[in-house]
């Protein structure tokens, strides 16, 4: 039993350095990008604000001539020029470019699911090996124990939340505000009246424990018919992409029949709500997903005789 814990406590604290290390990158690249865009907006802040007063007090032909020769000119770039003393995005634009535009954009589709089903195969495949259940249902049912194994699957998932929250955290501390309307001026985020409403940031939290739960449910169906744990991660990687792969194609011609704006179906979409224009139907279709994956673990672990089975095995 010892050496089981001691291989268990090993594997929880790689797991723990592995993410720390990953969104320190993250927050490395974003800072270093950041301290290069201070000084150049700080270096150019006059300039913009000499040719926006030219800009804001000249007619409709001048303005035109000034839109040549600027390419970023316009109303809102202007305004927000002359109007705010802060001279970086916001917090939350800040926040999606480290999100979608660094290292962090090639890591996070790729392995972040597989980093969040890790876990949870790994408890529930060690508990299908040691054959526990056979001594578990000599003392409870077994509906309790499917309760218990959902339990252990899903007792880490809060981590990577958490570690994007902290992240959007360190944004902040470092930007020093979150003023959403000050990034039009310099980055055109999406959507950005959404970015002024609490119940946003509320769901952002929401929808990637609905995501990563409904990860968690794929890796216990690619577990419900074979307990080993590497062909169960593989299982599971191939499954998560097949579903996104699936999902992609039939919400985007469920958008399109609804002429609805397709970043309120894409399960891609979690990590950025690119082109989201409703928060909570964007929420409300990730719930649905979530259970219809929760219905298909049931239905793969209702079958008492076939689990006890495989345990055995």
């Amino acid at each position: 039993m010892k050496k089981i814990n001691f291989k268990l406590n090993i594997i929880s604290y790689i797991y723990i350095i592995t993410i720390v290390l990953m969104f320190g990158l993250f927050i490395f690249e974003f800072y270093a990008e950041y301290l290069d865009d201070i000084t150049y907006e700080k270096n150019h802040l006059k300039e913009y604000r000499k040719i926006c007063t030219i800009y804001v007090n000249s007619g409709d032909k001048e303005k035109e001539e000034l839109k040549k020769e600027y390419l970023y000119l316009d109303d809102i770039f202007c305004n927000l020029k002359l109007s705010y003393n802060k001279i970086s995005n916001s917090a939350i634009d800040n926040y999606f470019d480290l999100i979608e535009f660094k290292s962090s954009r090639f890591i996070v589709p790729f392995f972040v699911p597989i980093l969040v089903v890790f876990p949870a195969i790994y408890l529930v495949t060690k508990n299908f090996k040691t054959g526990y259940v056979k001594n578990y249902l000599l003392r409870d049912n077994y509906k309790n124990y499917i309760k218990k194994i959902l339990k252990m699957a899903y007792k880490d998932v809060w981590i990577f939340p958490l570690m994007f929250v902290l992240t959007f955290f360190i944004c902040f501390i470092i930007t020093g505000h979150n003023d959403y309307r000050v990034s039009a001026a310099y980055s055109y985020i999406m959507n950005q009246e959404i970015y002024g409403d609490i119940m946003f940031y509320v769901l952002y939290i929401v929808v990637l424990f609905l995501n990563y739960l409904s990860c968690i449910n794929i890796g216990l169906i690619s577990i419900s018919n074979n307990k080993n744990f590497i062909f169960s991660i593989l299982k599971s990687f191939l499954l998560i992409y097949f579903y996104w792969i699936f999902s992609e194609i039939f919400f985007s011609r469920l958008a399109k029949f609804l002429n609805i704006s397709y970043g309120n179906f894409s399960l891609l979409n979690m990590y950025t709500w690119i082109n989201v224009t409703n928060i909570y139907l964007y929420a409300f279709i990730n719930l649905i997903i979530f259970l219809l994956s929760l219905i298909m673990v049931y239905f793969k672990f209702k079958n008492k005789e076939k689990i006890v089975m495989l345990c055995e095995k």
